[in-house]
C-alpha cells in the first residue's frame, strides 16, 4: 500500500500535512494553528489556491509521507519564501529562530505524535480469527517476529522458560498457568497439556559422536553378533578387511563400548563438552493428559492450535492494557466456549480490558450467569465475580449502505435490559421447540 499523506491534528483543527508533491515530500503547515500563537491566516490554509509561499516547505530525506519515526524531521531552507514564512507568524523572532526552535518544534509535532500512536498501537495485542496450526519452530538463540495475530508469540512466550526466581515474585510459570487452565475439570478440560523441550544437535563429527553413530550403523548392518571381537572380524571377512583394519575396527568400537558404560571418563567428558558447547533449541510438545503420549497439533484436530494463543493471551502478565481477539471460540467445543466466559472474566477480575469480538451464545451466557451468582451470592469458590460496569455488550449489524452499533445493557442479575433485536438467542428455542 502507498501512504499518501500522513496528517497530525490538535484541539480540533489540523496542525500540518505531509504528501507527495512533484517536488518530493512537502509540508503543508496551518499558520493559523493555535500551536503556532499565529494572529492571522487564510481560513483554510489547505485550500487549493491558497499562498503556498506562506505555508509549503520542502522535506529533505524522506520518499513517502509517512516519517521516520526514529529520527529528527529535516525541512529544506528556502532562505527567501521560508524566513518569510517564520517572520509571518513570529514577526519578533530571533533570527536563528527557524533553524533550532521553530523546525525542532514542528518535527516534534508531526513526528513525535506520530511515534506515540505508533508506540500506543505496538501495546495494543490483537489476536486475530485464524491462529497458526503448528507451533513456530524457531532457531536455538533467536526469536521469531513478535507476532500476535497469527497467535505464534503466544507459543514463543511459553518457550521462554521459568521466569528468574528473584523478579518472579509470587508469580507461577505462564506454562504452568496455561496448563492449568488446558487441563483441569474445572477449567478448560480440553484433555491436552505442554511441556517444553530442551534439544541440542551435535556434529556427527564430533569424536563421541562419530563413535556412537559407527556402533549403531554397525549394529543394523550385522545384529546378530554381539561379541565385539568376533562381530569386528566377521565384518573383515565380510568386506575383506585388512589384519590392521580388523584391529582398528574393534578398538574403535570397544571405545563406544567404554563410553556408554562410563568407563572412558576422557570420550564422556568429550560427549559432555559438545553437548555444552551446542546452541540449545527449546521447542513445545504437546501431550494427552491422561496418558501423557506425545502428539502433533495437526493429528488433533483444530481446536487446540487455536486455543492456546487465546489462552495465553488472557494470562500473560505482561499484556498490555487492552487485548483484543477475534472469535476466539472457532473451531473450539460449545463446552470449551463456555468455560472461556470465566478466562476473561477472571482477567477483567485482575484488570485490565479484553475486546473480544464474538458469535459465541455460549461465551456470553457464562458471563451472564457469573454476574447473576455475584449478585445473588451464589457464587462457586474459585469462580470470578462480574458486575454490570464489568462487561460491555455491544451488537453490530449492517443497516443498508451503513452500519449500526447497539449497546445491549446487562442489569445486576446478568439480563438483557432490552431486547435482543433478533438472530442470536432464537435459534436455541425455534429448534427446540
Amino acid at each position: 500500500p502507498e501512504v499518501a499523506s500522513y496528517e497530525v491534528g490538535a484541539d480540533g483543527s489540523l496542525f500540518g500535512r505531509l504528501q507527495d508533491d512533484s517536488d518530493g515530500i512537502v509540508l503543508n503547515i496551518n499558520p493559523a494553528h493555535p500551536l503556532l500563537h499565529a494572529e492571522a491566516g487564510p481560513p483554510d490554509p489547505f485550500a487549493r489556491g491558497g499562498r503556498p509561499d506562506e505555508k509549503v516547505l520542502h522535506c529533505a530525506g524522506l520518499t513517502s509521507p509517512l516519517p521516520n519515526w526514529d529520527e529528527d524531521l529535516v525541512l529544506k531552507l528556502d532562505p527567501d519564501k521560508d524566513r518569510a514564512f517564520v517572520d509571518h507568524l513570529f514577526p519578533h523572532a530571533e533570527l536563528d529562530f527557524y533553524e533550532k526552535d521553530f523546525v525542532s518544534f514542528v518535527a516534534s509535532v508531526l513526528v513525535g505524535s506520530g511515534k506515540a500512536l505508533r508506540d500506543e498501537l505496538a501495546d495494543f495485542r490483537y489476536i486475530g480469527p485464524v491462529r497458526r496450526l503448528r507451533p513456530p519452530a524457531g532457531e536455538p538463540g533467536s526469536r521469531t517476529r513478535r507476532n500476535w495475530s497469527d497467535g505464534s508469540e503466544a507459543w514463543n512466550l511459553l518457550k521462554q522458560g521459568e521466569p528468574d526466581p528473584i523478579h518472579m515474585g509470587d508469580r507461577k510459570d505462564l506454562l504452568d498457568e496455561a496448563n492449568d487452565w488446558l487441563a483441569r475439570d474445572d477449567r478448560l478440560a480440553a484433555g491436552y497439556k505442554l511441556r517444553r523441550q530442551s534439544t541440542v544437535k551435535l556434529s556427527a563429527d564430533d569424536g563421541p559422536v562419530h563413535q556412537i553413530r559407527f556402533r549403531e550403523r554397525m549394529q543394523r548392518l550385522h545384529p546378530e553378533y554381539r561379541d565385539i571381537g568376533s562381530w569386528g572380524r566377521a565384518i573383515a571377512k565380510h568386506y575383506d578387511l585388512e589384519p590392521g583394519d580388523v584391529e582398528t575396527l574393534i578398538t574403535r568400537l570397544r571405545s563406544v563400548e567404554r563410553l556408554e558404560t562410563g568407563e572412558d571418563p576422557a570420550a564422556l567428558e568429550a560427549l559432555v563438552r559438545a553437548v555444552a558447547a551446542a546452541p540449545v533449541r527449546t521447542t513445545l510438545q504437546l501431550l494427552t493428559v491422561d496418558s501423557e503420549l506425545p502428539v502433533r497439533t495437526a493429528d488433533i484436530g483444530v481446536g487446540i492450535s487455536q486455543l492456546v494463543p487465546v489462552v495465553v493471551a488472557a494470562l500473560d502478565p505482561d499484556r498490555p492494557q487492552i487485548t483484543a481477539i477475534e472469535q476466539p471460540e472457532l473451531h473450539v467445543h460449545p463446552r470449551i466456549q463456555v468455560e472461556l466466559g470465566d478466562l476473561f472474566a477472571q482477567r477483567i477480575d485482575q484488570g485490565g480490558a479484553l475486546l473480544i469480538e464474538t458469535h459465541s451464545e455460549h461465551l456470553l451466557l457464562r458471563l451472564m450467569r457469573r454476574m447473576r451468582q455475584t449478585n445473588d451470592g451464589t457464587l462457586p469458590d474459585g469462580a470470578p465475580a462480574l458486575h454490570p460496569e464489568d462487561v460491555g455488550i455491544f451488537l453490530v449489524e449492517p443497516d443498508g449502505a451503513q452500519t449500526i452499533v447497539r449497546e445491549m445493557p446487562l442489569n445486576e442479575r446478568g439480563e438483557l435490559v432490552k431486547a435482543w433485536p433478533g438472530g442470536f438467542f432464537e435459534e436455541d428455542l425455534q429448534e427446540i421447540f
